[in-house]
Formats: C-alpha cells, sequence, structure tokens
C-alpha cells in the first residue's frame, strides 16, 4: 500500500493522471509531435497512447513513424511522463494493419455456419444430423483463437517496438480484440482443441450450438467455454506473457463488453481475459447511464488478481457540448465501481478533413476550455489515486451467471437469455442500493484461482464471508463443489429469491448514493456518487473530513450533505472528532439586463452548403459533406468547384476566410480571382485563415473553390474494402478532402427567422443565416441567439452594480458553458468548472459602485456540429451524425435531415 501524502493530494503523480488515445491521424511532424506533447503535460496529463487513426499520411510502422515514436519516448523521460504504443492501424487490434490477416486462411476470422441437406465445398467442416455445417471468412481481420495467428502479430508489431525502444516505453494497448462479430465463431484448431479438452467429436455435437436437441446445455456449455478459454490465453495471455518479459505493460479492453448477449460471439467471456493485463480496462462511450456490470466485471477481476488500476477508455461519442460537470458524472459513475485511470477520448493530432467527425468530443488543445483542462484531470487524479492506492476488502461475492447465458444462446431467438441479464442487474442493484461491497466471481477464472478456507470462499487475493448465487440455469462443476464445501464448512449463501433480505451495510440513508471505501494507514476513505441526475439530502454514519477533489485540502464534515445532481463526496475517517461550525450565509446577487461585452474571441460563420459543379455539370445544392463521397463515385481525375453564397447585412472591418488545404484550391470571392494569403490558423492549426475583409459587399456575397480531384488507386479500393469490415474503414485516408470552410472575425452571425425550440437545451435556426454588425451588449440567456450562432471560445461581459451589502454571493445555472470565471473589480474571484454554482464574492465587493465580470467559456459543439440532425443535439455523436445522404460514414443509411441549423444554448441564469 502505498503512502498518500498531502503533497500527492494537492498535486497527484502523473501515474495516477489520464492518458488520453493521442490521434495520429495526420502527416507526422517532429515538431510539433513534441509541441503537442508540451501541451499536454501543461494540462495535467500523465502520458498519452499514440494511436495510428484514420486520416494518417505517414506510412504507418516505417522509418517517420518510429522517429515520432522517439520524441514521443524521449519528451515522455524528460518530463516524467508515460509514452505508450497502441498496438494497431486503426482497429481492432490484431491484424497487424493489414499484414497478418494477408497471410493467408489460415490466419483469417472465420465463422460457423449450418444450413440443411449434405454437400461438400472447399469451407465444408462436416455433415451430421442432416445438417452441412461450414465456415464463412472475413478476410480483413484475424484467427484470435489460434495462438500461432497472436503470436504472428507480436512477431510483426509488438517485437520492432521493443527493437526500437526497448523498456523505455511504459507498455502498449491492444484495442477491441475480439473472436467474432457476425455468429458463432470457427476456427481450424477448434475441433482439436474441443477434443483435447473434453475427449469429444465435436463435429458430433454441433447441432447443439443451433437447435435444442437432446444433451445442447451440455455443448453449449462446454463450447463456449472453450472459446472464452482459448481466446483469452491465445490472445490476452500471450501477449501479456510477451510484454512481461520484455518489460513492458499491458493494457487495453475488449470488444463489447456491456452485457452477456453481446458478449458471447465476441469474446465468450471477458473477464477470463482480465487476468492477463498489467493494467486492465474496459471503455464507456458516449453520456450514457446503464448496466454497471463492465465496470463491475473488470474491477472484480483486477482485485482478484492484485492489479491496483484499473483502466476505462472514455468519452467517445459524447459530442462537443459535453460539459465538464457531464464530463465527471460519467467519469464517477465508473470510478465508484471500481475504475481508477482514464483514457480520454480522443486527441486529435488534426481536425482536418473526415478527423474532426471522428466520434467527438475532441479532448484536445482545439477546445476553447483547453487552458482550464488542468483544473479537470487533476480532481478526477485525486479520485484515482486513492481508489488505486486503498486497501479493497469486499466481503460478498455474486457468482456471474455467464455459464446461463452461454446455455441459452443459440445465435437466433435466444429464448431465456434477456431473463438472465435482468436478473443479474437487478441483483447489482439491490446490492448496491443496499451499499453491500461485493465482486464478481467468473466460473473460469475460479477454475484457475478459487478455493475455500472454512467459511471463506477464496479467489486470488479476495476473500469472501458471503457468495449470493444469481438467477441462473447451470454452473461449472468445479463452482458447484466449490459451493458445496463452502456451505458445508458454514459459509453464508444467499439465493437470488433471497437477496432483498440481506442487511443493508448503514453507510448513509438514501438506498440512491452509490458507494465504496477503502482503507489506507491512518484513515478509511468512503467515495459517495448522486448518479441519478437529481438533488438527494443524505445523512452519513461514517466520515469526519470532508475531502476537496478540486484542492486535496480537507475539512470538518458533521454527517450531513446535499448532493447536486452529478454530484459526489468523498469522506476520510481518521477518528478524531469534529465540531459543526456556523458559517454567516450570504445573500445572492441577481444581475439581470443587458451586459457589455468587454473581450471576444473571434466569432465565426458556418460554411456548409455550396452549389456543386464536376467537371462543369450542375449537381445543384448539396451539404459540403457530400461532395466527397461524389467526387470518389468517378474513380478518376475529376475537377471540383463548389459555390458558397452568404449575405453580409453589414460588412465587418476584420473578416477572415478559413480554409483546409487552402493550397489545392483556386479561390474566386464576388466574380474575382483570389489570392489565399495565410495569416495563421483558426482553433486548429490545419484551418488557414487569410484576410478577406476588403473584397466582401453588403448584400450577397460568393465564394468560389475549385480542384482537380483526384485519390490514389489504392484509396479507391480501400473505400470498397470499407464497406465489408471495420478495420478497413478505422484506418482510412484520402489523398483530397473538401471541406466546409468558415468565415470569422468581428461580427455577428444571426438568423433572420428566429429559433424553434428543441431538447437538449438546444434551438433550431429559422430561415436565413446572415452576418451582421458586432454585438457590444448580450443578456445572459440564449448568448447564441444574440449574434453568437456558431462561436467558440470566450466572452467576457461586465456590469455595473451599487452593494449596500458586501456579504454577496453569485448563484447561477449555466447551458452550453464549459467554464466560468468570475471577477469582481478587476480581481479574480473564482472559476468554476462544475456545480455547485456558486461564487463567494463577499471579499471582493465594496460598498457603493462595484463591476462584475463574468468571462464564459463554451466548446466547439456550434462551430463544428453536428448541426442538422431532425432530431435536434445528439448525445451519441459519431461520423453517421453528419451526412445528409447516404454514406460510407453512416453505413450507408442516411440520417432524418434538417438544413437549418441546430444549435446548443449558451446561457447563465442567476438563482435568488
Amino acid at each position: 500500500m502505498t503512502k498518500i501524502t498531502g503533497k500527492m493530494l494537492e498535486n497527484p503523480p502523473k501515474k495516477y493522471r489520464p492518458v488520453p488515445f493521442w490521434s495520429w491521424n495526420e502527416k507526422l511532424d517532429k515538431t510539433e509531435t513534441a509541441r503537442q506533447i508540451d501541451l499536454m503535460d501543461k494540462a495535467g496529463l500523465g502520458g498519452y497512447f499514440m494511436h495510428a487513426r484514420g486520416g494518417l499520411l505517414t506510412e504507418y510502422m516505417g522509418d517517420e513513424w518510429f522517429e515520432n515514436v522517439e520524441i514521443g519516448v524521449s519528451e515522455a523521460q524528460k518530463r516524467g511522463m508515460y509514452a505508450w504504443a497502441y498496438d494497431e492501424n486503426g482497429w481492432p487490434s490484431g491484424f497487424g494493419g493489414g499484414i497478418v490477416n494477408g497471410l493467408g486462411i489460415k490466419y483469417q476470422q472465420k465463422y460457423l455456419r449450418m444450413e440443411e441437406g449434405e454437400k461438400q465445398t472447399e469451407h465444408t467442416i462436416c455433415n451430421r444430423d442432416g445438417y452441412h455445417f461450414y465456415y464463412e471468412i472475413n478476410p480483413f481481420y484475424v484467427d484470435t483463437l489460434d495462438k500461432n495467428v497472436v503470436a504472428e502479430f507480436i512477431k510483426r508489431i509488438y517485437q520492432p517496438y521493443y527493437d526500437r525502444f526497448g523498456g523505455r516505453l511504459e507498455g502498449i494497448f491492444t484495442d477491441e480484440p475480439q473472436v467474432s462479430r457476425k455468429g458463432i465463431p470457427w476456427s481450424f484448431v477448434l475441433a482439436d482443441e474441443y477434443f483435447k479438452e473434453y475427449g469429444e467429436n465435436l463435429c458430433d455435437r454441433l447441432v447443439h450450438l443451433f437447435k435444442k436437441t437432446d444433451g445442447y446445455e451440455d455443448t453449449r456449455k462446454k463450447f463456449w467455454r472453450l472459446i472464452a478459454k482459448l481466446f483469452s490465453e491465445s490472445y490476452s495471455k500471450q501477449i501479456f506473457e510477451w510484454c512481461d518479459k520484455h518489460g513492458l505493460k499491458f493494457t487495453g479492453h475488449l470488444v463489447l463488453e456491456d452485457n452477456m448477449r453481446i458478449q458471447i460471439n465476441a469474446n465468450g467471456a471477458v473477464m477470463p481475459s482480465y487476468e492477463y493485463y498489467h493494467i486492465p480496462a474496459m471503455d464507456w462511450l458516449g453520456r450514457r447511464i446503464s448496466s454497471p456490470l463492465p465496470q463491475i466485471q473488470v474491477a472484480s477481476a483486477a482485485r482478484q488478481t492484485g492489479k491496483k488500476q484499473v483502466l476505462t477508455e472514455v468519452f467517445g461519442l459524447c459530442g462537443h457540448s459535453v460539459s465538464f460537470a457531464e464530463l465527471r458524472w460519467i467519469v464517477e459513475w465508473q470510478t465508484v465501481r471500481g475504475v481508477n485511470l482514464l483514457c480520454p477520448h480522443l486527441e486529435g493530432y488534426s481536425l482536418r478533413g473526415i478527423r474532426k467527425r471522428d466520434y467527438p468530443p475532441a479532448m484536445y488543445y482545439q477546445q476553447p476550455w483547453w487552458g482550464d483542462y488542468e483544473m479537470f484531470t487533476s480532481a478526477m487524479s485525486r479520485i484515482g489515486m486513492l481508489l488505486a492506492e486503498g486497501g479493497a476488502e469486499f466481503d460478498t461475492l455474486l457468482i456471474h451467471p455467464q455459464t446461463s447465458a452461454w446455455i441459452t444462446f443459440d445465435n437466433g431467438e435466444n429464448e431465456g437469455l434477456e431473463y438472465y441479464q435482468d436478473a443479474l442487474d437487478k441483483a447489482i442493484s439491490v446490492l448496491e442500493q443496499k451499499h453491500i461491497l461485493f465482486d464478481l466471481g467468473d466460473e473460469i477464472m475460479m477454475e484457475r484461482h478459487a478455493r475455500v478456507d472454512g467459511n471463506t470462499f477464496i479467489i486470488g487475493n479476495q476473500r469472501y464471508k458471503t457468495v449470493v448465487l444469481p438467477a441462473h440455469k447451470d454452473f461449472f462443476e468445479n463452482t458447484k463443489n466449490l459451493l458445496a464445501q463452502f456451505e458445508k464448512n458454514g459459509g453464508k449463501i444467499v439465493r437470488f429469491e433471497d437477496i432483498e433480505n440481506l442487511a443493508e451495510n448503514r453507510v448513509c440513508d438514501t438506498a440512491e448514493i452509490t458507494y465504496t471505501k477503502r482503507e489506507f494507514d491512518g484513515f478509511t476513505m468512503h467515495y459517495f456518487v448522486n448518479s441519478t441526475g437529481k438533488e438527494q439530502k443524505c445523512k452519513f454514519f461514517a466520515g469526519n473530513k470532508k475531502f476537496d477533489i478540486m484542492t486535496g485540502k480537507t475539512e470538518d464534515f458533521c454527517g450531513e450533505y446535499t448532493f447536486a445532481p452529478t454530484d459526489s463526496i468523498v469522506l476520510f475517517d481518521t477518528g478524531e472528532k469534529t465540531e459543526k461550525t456556523e458559517e454567516e450565509p450570504l445573500e445572492n446577487l441577481v444581475l439581470n439586463g443587458e451586459w457589455e461585452i468587454k473581450k471576444a474571441d473571434e466569432n465565426a460563420f458556418v460554411l456548409d452548403f455550396c452549389d456543386l459543379y464536376i467537371d462543369g455539370k450542375s449537381y445543384g445544392r448539396v451539404h459540403i459533406n457530400s461532395v466527397q463521397q461524389i467526387a470518389c463515385g468517378f474513380k478518376k481525375r475529376v475537377n471540383v468547384k463548389c459555390v458558397f453564397d452568404f449575405v453580409c447585412d453589414a460588412v465587418p472591418d476584420e473578416i477572415f476566410l478559413v480554409c483546409e488545404t487552402p493550397e489545392k484550391f483556386k479561390f474566386t470571392v464576388n466574380g474575382a480571382e483570389y489570392k489565399f494569403c495565410d495569416v495563421g490558423n483558426y482553433i486548429d492549426i490545419s484551418f488557414r485563415k487569410s484576410d478577406i475583409s476588403k473584397h466582401l459587399k453588403t448584400g450577397g456575397n460568393v465564394i468560389e473553390t475549385e480542384c482537380d480531384f483526384v485519390q490514389r488507386d489504392e484509396i479507391y479500393e480501400n473505400l470498397e474494402k470499407s464497406r465489408i469490415f471495420e478495420s478497413e474503414k478505422n484506418k482510412l485516408t484520402y489523398d483530397n478532402e473538401i471541406e466546409a470552410m468558415y468565415l470569422v472575425g468581428n461580427f455577428s452571425a444571426k438568423a433572420r427567422g428566429g429559433f424553434e425550440k428543441l431538447d437538449k437545451n438546444a434551438v433550431r435556426t429559422k430561415g436565413e443565416i446572415y452576418i451582421d454588425a458586432p454585438q457590444k451588449c448580450v443578456n445572459l440567456q440564449n448568448i447564441e441567439q444574440q449574434g453568437f450562432l456558431f462561436f467558440a471560445g470566450k466572452i467576457t461581459l461586465a456590469k455595473k452594480f451599487d452593494a449596500k451589502n458586501t456579504n454577496l454571493k453569485l448563484k447561477y445555472t449555466a447551458h452550453g458553458i464549459n467554464v466560468c470565471e468570475v471577477g469582481v473589480n478587476g480581481k479574480s474571484a473564482s472559476k468554476i468548472i462544475w456545480h455547485p454554482y456558486e461564487a463567494d464574492i463577499s471579499p471582493y465587493v465594496k460598498e457603493g459602485a462595484n463591476e462584475l465580470e463574468i468571462t464564459i467559456t463554451n466548446n466547439l459543439r456550434n462551430l463544428l456540429g453536428p448541426h442538422h440532425l431532425k432530431a435536434g443535439e445528439s448525445y451519441s455523436v459519431g461520423p453517421a451524425s453528419f451526412f445528409k445522404t447516404a454514406d460510407l460514414w453512416n453505413h450507408f443509411r442516411a440520417p432524418e435531415w434538417d438544413d437549418n441549423y441546430c444549435i446548443t444554448e449558451t446561457s447563465v441564469e442567476f438563482k435568488k
């Protein structure tokens, strides 16, 4: 157990700090690579996963690639950070960027299929019971059940990293390795392995996997146990042992961990693999609350096998509008269940082209809030450090009913499977509501590590006095024997139907609050999280010190707390007595009306519709994201002209055209040739600016871009492959990309027809959008509707007020704002990123005249969208969210669309 010092609490060491996916998605440049590492260091990050991803223009695993990895490694060493490799070009891991699956059919992924009748083909496995059993091939992924295939993956990808960098790398991340995504898996090794394991001919039993004929339960139990065992040992264990031998850490997560049904095809089961990771991991994408099974599975396996840190790949799909309060909610939903290390998704080396739509948000320097990100990373690191280093002694074990799910899974109706999943979720919910600390017990892991010692049930490092049996159909014989011995020795077994009768662990009086604890020398940590989205008043029966996750300091605590929605509290129990102190109440200051705009970042106007011409032929008015697919459809060089139009009611004194790769285009503005003169960047280094103010006029304006559009034959081939399997799509790039452009500067962006109110704190424009003179004043409600439609940045607003009473505070609610900094009379009073949305301004207020300043920082949502989903704002955002027509990126299913713009609200409202 590491001794936790006050200094560590105030400034957590880098080993506990977030390690983001750093998406290498562009032409790499060593100077730029070093610059970005400096940015991460200053933002309080602990390291980075150097992750090849779609858009990469540097040869994967080539000399230039490794030169940039060297920068990553050497800069990390200088800064005390941790540089990690990532083992694939895209994902899912295992195919080596196409090298391993390219070695032939033995290496390629296969699926078991059954059809009526008998026949003989090159893919026949056998004919039995009136059925033909055969396999289908996925040529774009690999057979992860065959240890020799995985050994080739290690040789081709892992060994080159070690040969160049040795132990200077912290370790390697593997991403979403899988057995199958399209039905029951097959492998050339399966029949022999089945016979070795059970002494039976698998061909005689294949029908049981599809139909409930005599003996099906035994076959399914054996088959899926073997799949999970082979996968965990051939893939995870083999790589783990290689990394361990070479002084590297192995981390990463499997695909589809959310519930038992989707785990079966994909992995057999996930828990047996987790013991073979130095840092076991999972992913949790989007803004959602659902079954906590993934967190509990991975954290249980980690505790049982003595792993301190548990990583989550997190925030992908949340969309750019996600607030720090929501990020905290997403994290703490997981940390209270055992996760303690963050892998934020995603830091794009570039946002150029397709990269900007890569499952946002951008968790990187392009965001207006990046300069305040360290507040968030430090707070989450304090919690993660305490959870990782504290002793976790859970005395209740819930047996995992994965075996029952296997028996009911037939690749079709799966009758009864949902019952077992729902019952497992109910058991977890009851235990959590009673604040009973528990682990899940996986049966394969119990075969490896479980025993009974008197009335104690042991799995690896953990010891349990109570075993809870879920609703189940069957268990392994080993499990039945362990349970029988445990019960005979006086161990406590609770059946599913009796779970409600378990005595609660009385640490607080509110069932909706989720709880865990950790033991340290000198104190006990009690951690309570409100994930309900509602305010919760709570009394506590543990803890005498409140730990401030924002500062690392503690203060006396006397047993009562009102949780804001998605709030948490960390209490320390030191054994000392505390006394309740009364604080003088502060009066809420409410200032309505207009506020002066003292300072604002550049405003923006989006140009994302154009009249399209290809080789002189008109294709009508299209959304810009359709142009790429239309042009690629010709599969040859074509001339592409895009005509953008917009209206200026007033021509700004300062306005710039922002374009990606402007060197590839000819420009015309209002009929005259225009030379793009680069004067810097906007948001991302690839978004280049050129002064256009002298070329615009009041009324209608037109900007034309023209280019010769061509892709290499390889790109067209990859586009076709990408239709078939995700491994090809996830590493896809283009030679040419045609994207939206932006106008930025000192102006207003407005909607002439007003706004329609939408769900999720959003509005939709009506009618024409246009550019107008800059605003001088705004109200605090719906700032986006007052000339800031597409704004991404900081605005400082000021208002004068008279004070008779200086004992004042601000209390407010906010939408669309990530950071709010409050200043009084030229002095900063508070910087707020989440609840409580309050600022004590009493030390800065004087009697008489005062000036209050509020600097609000939003995010990239209103600039980068998605703007046109008919449903409005989305909390699950991926590439598919941005395309009007059926496209590769939306699986050729066009979304419901609206050409008007969905904009999220930017509002502050004071509370009385």
